[in-house]
């Protein structure tokens, strides 16, 4: 079988890689990975083998490391954290919806209050409100 690699890898087969079936993924290590990891080391994420019936070719993929950078996770909010959720006086249903999962009207506040968990079941996160004014006032 006729082997192509690297620079010499055709335009033509590289459009192949649009139509191919992965058939196996294997991590670094595993059997059929060790050229591979001492190639491209710590780098190597996985190799897949893709197949092309039409062509009658496989192709052999890595996944790798192009950057490492330092990144910190956003503060996650606990289940049980009471959250404020914007909901327009003609929304019914919706009200209705958070009122049979446990929410409360704080007509000081005029937000709805529920716990973090609910609202993300209820689908409701986009409807937050991160800092709640101290009291809804009355003018516009």
């Amino acid at each position: 079988m006729e082997r192509t690699s690297g620079p010499d890898l055709s335009a033509a087969t590289a459009a192949h890689a649009t139509r191919t079936e992965v058939r196996k993924t294997l991590r670094p290590g595993q059997r059929g990975t060790r050229k591979l990891v001492k190639i491209h080391g710590h780098d190597l994420v996985c190799v897949r083998y893709r197949y092309d019936e039409r062509a009658g070719l496989r192709l052999t993929t890595v996944e790798l490391v192009v950057e490492r950078a330092r990144w910190k996770p956003p503060r996650r909010i606990p289940d049980s954290a009471l959250v404020s959720v914007k909901v327009e006086p003609w929304e019914r249903s919706l009200q209705e919806r958070l009122r049979k999962a446990g929410a409360r009207w704080d007509g000081r506040l005029g937000l709805w209050r529920m716990r973090y968990d609910k609202a993300v079941e209820l689908r409701v996160r986009r409807r937050l409100v991160t800092r709640p004014p101290a009291e809804k006032s009355g003018q516009i």
